[in-house]
């Protein structure tokens, strides 16, 4: 059995997005959403995306991604904008599985976390992916960050399809062998967490986490 969502936002295109989404399933199907159901179907801009509720955390199917060059003039302008230096970036891509991703590789999570997000704004920068490493045998595999969202804020504190969109660029490069834990928003005092876990059976990457429902209710459009 499976139920059909859609998650919208005004003047936003819908987009996949797990905390959202499984609230309002639970909510309609009480005390039977994870042994009776098991998935939720959520219609956003890249179509309908499966979301697993069988487990203790949900995780969404990643939508494919188009993996494209970044180009020389969208690197230089991050990397003015930001004070990056060259020698830290290991790998660039655009990525776009709805929303287009600027995406920056360094070496180290540190030196993800030592830029500056204020540096960029909406809509001068489009959204920009930074993703770097942790050492070896931390909580975390990866450091992410997502800055210039359209809200408004500089930075977002998660973002699932970016990381969905991670996944797959780590997937093509034959780095994602078993499962990955990203840690996002630590600069701006959040505690996010993605699991990035792939099924080569069933040639799926799943994005997933814990969520917390910290309000619900209906709204009459």
């Amino acid at each position: 059995m499976a139920q059909r969502r859609a998650i919208w936002r005004p003047g936003v295109a819908s987009r996949a997005a797990v905390g959202p989404g499984v609230p309002c399933a639970a909510r309609e199907s009480p005390g039977a959403m994870r042994s009776a159901v098991g998935l939720v179907r959520q219609e956003c801009g890249v179509g309908i995306v499966d979301i697993d509720v069988s487990g203790t955390s949900f995780a969404f199917v990643a939508p494919p991604t188009k993996i494209k060059p970044l180009t020389e003039t969208q690197l230089q302008a991050i990397v003015k904008a930001l004070e990056i230096s060259l020698d830290s970036i290991k790998h660039t891509a655009l990525l776009e599985n709805g929303p287009e991703w600027q995406v920056l590789e360094l070496e180290t999570a540190a030196q993800v976390l030592a830029l500056d997000s204020s540096r960029v704004k909406w809509p001068e920068f489009k959204s920009i992916g930074l993703i770097g490493a942790h050492p070896p045998g931390s909580e975390c595999d990866f450091e992410v960050r997502m800055l210039a969202p359209s809200s408004g804020m500089s930075e977002d504190p998660i973002t699932g399809q970016l990381n969905a969109a991670l996944a797959h660029w780590l997937c093509a490069q034959g780095r994602l062998n078993s499962t990955i834990t990203v840690a996002q928003g630590t600069k701006i005092n959040r505690h996010g967490r993605v699991s990035i876990r792939p099924d080569v059976d069933a040639d799926k990457i799943f994005i997933g986490g814990d969520t917390h429902t910290i309000f619900d209710g209906h709204v009459t459009l």
